[in-house]
C-alpha cells in the first residue's frame, strides 16, 4: 500500500513514518523501481510504536525492546515507578502502561483508545476538565486570606487578653496553617500546568480585590441610604433612641452582597474569559432572566429593613414592623419587665458571646431588644449613655428588672462602655 493509505490508518504524518524508518524502528520493503511498499505488518508496527510512545518510551527504548535488549514489561514497570514519584498529571500514562502490560501484545483496543485521544473533541473535553481543576493565582491568594482569618483572630484575642477564647482559636489557627500550607503546596505543584502567567494571575487578583472593594463600598452606601430613609421617617419629635432588627439586617446584607458580587464577578469573567468564574456567569444569567423577580425581592427586603425598627422617646416606646409600618406605641407604665446582662453564647446574625443585651418585655407579651442601638447625634460623644437615660426613666416606674453580671469577662467593649453596662445592670 502507498504511504497515503498508511497515514490514514495510523494517523501519522509521512514525515513521522519516514523518521521512524530512518531510525530503524520499522523496515519498509521496496519494489523493483525502488518505491516503498507498506504492508499490514508495517501498519501494526507503527501503531505499536504509537502505543509505546503513549507510555512515555523514548525511541531508543523502543528500539531496545524490539531488539530484545530489555523486556517490555520490565521497562514499563520502571516507567510506572517513575510516574509514581512525579505529579499526578502523569497518572494517565501510568494507567496506560499497565494496560499495555495486561494486553500482552494484543493492542487493538489500545489503538482505538489512542485514536480517540487524538481526536479534537477529546482534547477539547480534556482541556475543559483539566482547566476546571486548575486553580488560578487569584483564587489561591483570596483563599489564603480566608485561612488567615482565624490566625489574625488569635492574635486579636491575645492582645485583648481573652484567655478563654485563645484555646479554641489556637486549635482552629493550627488547622488553618495546615490547610493553607497544603493548599499552597498543591497549587505550586500544579500551577505549571495552568495557562495563565504569574503576571496574569496578579492582574486577576488585583481585579477581584477592586471588585470586592466596590462590593463593600456599594453595600455600605446602600445601608447608609436605607438608614437615612429610616431616620427621616421615624425619628420625629423627641426620639432619642432607636434600634434595628438584627436578623433582617443580616438577611439584607447577604442578599445585597451576593447580588452585587455575582453580577460584578460575572462581568469580570466574561471580560477576561476566566473559567474559574463560570458558575458566577450561570447564576448571573439566571438573575438577568428573572430580573423582575429579583427586583421585587429586593424591594421587599429593603422595605422590611426600613420598617423593622423600634424608637424610644421621653414618654413612650414605638414598635414598627413589616405589617404595621405605622407602629404600636406603648407608655412606660406598659412595660412588664426588663432583662439585661451579657450573652453567654453567640448567634449567627444576632450577637457574639459577651455582647450586652437589654430586652424590654411589654404587658401584651411583645419583647423589644434595645441593645443594638443606632447612636443619634446628641449622644455621639457618649455612646450607650442614651440607654442609661432610658433605664433610669424605666426604673422610676418600679419595673421589675432581671439582670446578671455573668459572662462579662467575654465582653470586648472599651472599659467606659462596660462601666455604663454595669451601672445599668446594678440599677434596680
Amino acid at each position: 500500500m502507498k504511504i497515503k493509505e498508511v497515514e490514514t490508518k495510523t494517523h501519522l504524518s509521512s514525515k513521522t513514518i519516514r523518521f521512524y524508518e530512518d531510525k530503524g524502528l520499522i523496515t519498509i520493503q521496496r519494489d523493483q523501481s525502488g518505491y516503498r511498499h507498506y504492508t499490514d505488518e508495517n501498519v501494526k508496527e507503527l501503531l505499536t510504536i504509537k502505543v509505546y510512545r503513549q507510555c512515555g518510551l523514548s525511541l531508543q527504548e523502543i528500539k531496545d525492546v524490539q531488539k530484545g535488549k530489555i523486556m517490555l514489561d520490565d521497562l514499563l514497570y520502571q516507567k510506572i515507578s517513575e510516574y509514581d514519584k512525579k505529579d499526578f498529571e502523569l497518572s494517565e500514562q501510568k494507567d496506560f502502561c499497565l494496560n499495555v502490560i495486561r494486553a500482552q501484545g494484543e493492542y487493538e483496543e489500545l489503538y482505538e483508545e489512542i485514536e480517540i485521544k487524538e481526536s479534537d473533541d477529546y482534547n477539547e473535553l480534556v482541556d475543559l476538565v483539566v482547566g476546571a481543576h486548575q486553580k488560578s493565582l487569584s483564587i489561591q491568594i483570596l483563599q489564603t486570606f480566608v485561612f488567615l482569618g482565624p490566625i489574625l483572630s488569635f492574635f486579636f484575642y491575645y492582645h485583648e487578653n481573652q484567655v478563654k477564647r485563645l484555646m479554641w482559636c489556637f486549635v482552629i489557627s493550627l488547622f488553618s496553617v495546615m490547610f493553607m500550607t497544603l493548599s499552597w503546596k498543591n497549587f505550586l505543584n500544579h500551577y505549571k500546568f495552568h495557562k495563565e502567567t504569574i503576571l496574569q494571575g496578579l492582574k486577576h487578583t488585583l481585579s477581584i480585590l477592586l471588585i470586592l472593594i466596590f462590593v463593600l463600598a456599594s453595600t455600605l452606601g446602600i445601608f447608609i441610604l436605607l438608614t437615612t430613609i429610616q431616620q427621616k421617617i421615624y425619628l420625629q419629635g423627641t426620639v432619642y433612641l432607636f434600634t434595628q432588627s438584627g436578623w433582617i439586617t443580616g438577611i439584607t446584607i447577604v442578599i445585597v452582597v451576593s447580588i452585587i458580587a455575582i453580577l460584578c464577578l460575572s462581568q469580570y469573567a466574561i471580560h477576561f474569559d476566566f473559567h474559574d468564574y463560570d458558575d458566577y456567569i450561570v447564576i448571573a444569567n439566571w438573575i438577568r432572566k428573572h430580573i423582575y423577580l429579583w427586583m421585587c425581592m429586593i424591594i421587599i427586603v429593603f422595605y422590611a429593613f426600613i420598617t423593622n425598627t423600634s424608637t424610644v422617646s421621653e414618654s413612650q416606646i414605638t414598635y414598627y414592623s413589616f405589617f404595621h409600618p405605622q407602629g404600636y406605641s406603648y407608655d412606660y407604665n406598659q412595660i412588664d419587665k426588663v432583662e439585661c446582662g451579657f450573652y453567654g453564647k453567640s448567634s449567627f446574625f444576632g450577637h457574639d458571646k459577651g455582647d450586652f443585651y437589654y430586652h424590654v418585655t411589654l404587658k401584651d407579651g411583645r419583647v423589644i431588644a434595645l441593645d443594638d442601638n443606632q447612636t443619634l447625634p446628641q449622644y455621639e460623644d457618649e455612646t450607650y449613655s442614651e440607654l442609661v437615660v432610658f433605664d433610669n426613666q424605666v426604673m422610676k416606674n418600679h419595673v421589675k428588672k432581671i439582670s446578671s453580671l455573668d459572662n462579662q469577662e467575654y465582653a470586648l467593649y472599651d472599659q467606659e462602655y462596660i462601666d455604663r453596662f454595669l451601672s445599668i445592670i446594678e440599677n434596680k
